[in-house]
């Protein structure tokens, strides 16, 4: 037999243990289906087997030790699952790359860059790292904040500034220009007070000439 594909078919439940009786089988890909539970132990019955995708499932429970004695096994994938606890080391495992394990928190072991414990290390490091930058991004919101307050405050200041000194310059201006109407106003009043005087004085030498020329007619 040279391989079974039955990816991609949204089957559900749990592997049945006789595929691993299937011991001639060279391939075996059930990637992208919906299936449960832990990888058969049974897997370790399948001598020729040269690649094994289960893959972007909800399988759990650990890798079976077993896989170890599968020495044909060139390709591994169990992406995407709900595996946990150590890798099996040794044999042909010790040459998968972490990229095969991706997607299952849980898992540790030399193949992966984290074991348990340091992964929940780096899980606190994350956390702190976090932390930090929330409060760069806190500290970065505020000098902004506060750059821009201040922007705000100088501009309002200028445009006061601005204001007072445009008031100034028509200040003198309006001043000028009221003395030169009370001028105007004192110049018409002078004028209109001459006026009444030399009227009074021409009636007065008027009457005068009058009474003289009545006493001479008299005589």
């Amino acid at each position: 037999m040279s391989g079974i594909d039955l990816s991609c078919n949204n089957f559900s439940g749990k592997i049945p243990l006789g595929i691993g009786n299937l011991s001639n089988m060279h391939s075996l890909n059930l990637s992208h289906n919906c299936l449960l539970g832990p990888i058969p132990k049974t897997f370790g019955n399948l001598k020729q087997i040269e690649s094994m995708d289960l893959s972007n499932n909800f399988l759990s429970g650990n890798i079976p030790q077993e896989l170890v004695c599968l020495y044909t096994l060139e390709v591994f994938s169990v992406v995407n699952n709900n595996l946990s606890g150590e890798v099996p080391s040794g044999a042909q495992f010790g040459g998968f790359i972490e990229s095969s394990y991706e997607g299952n928190p849980h898992l540790s072991g030399t193949q992966l860059r984290k074991s348990c414990r340091s992964g929940k290390s780096s899980g606190s490091t994350n956390l702190l790292d976090h932390g930090e930058d929330d409060g760069f991004m806190d500290m970065t919101a505020f000098y902004a904040s506060l750059t821009t307050t201040f922007l705000v405050v100088l501009l309002g200041l200028v445009t006061v500034l601005l204001s007072c000194s445009d008031l100034r310059r028509e200040l003198p201006t309006t001043l000028v220009d009221d003395k030169e109407d009370d001028e105007v106003k004192d110049e018409k009043s002078n004028f209109s007070s001459d006026d009444v005087i030399k009227e009074d004085l021409d009636q007065i030498m008027t009457q005068m000439r009058l009474k003289e020329s009545v006493v001479n007619d008299s005589n």
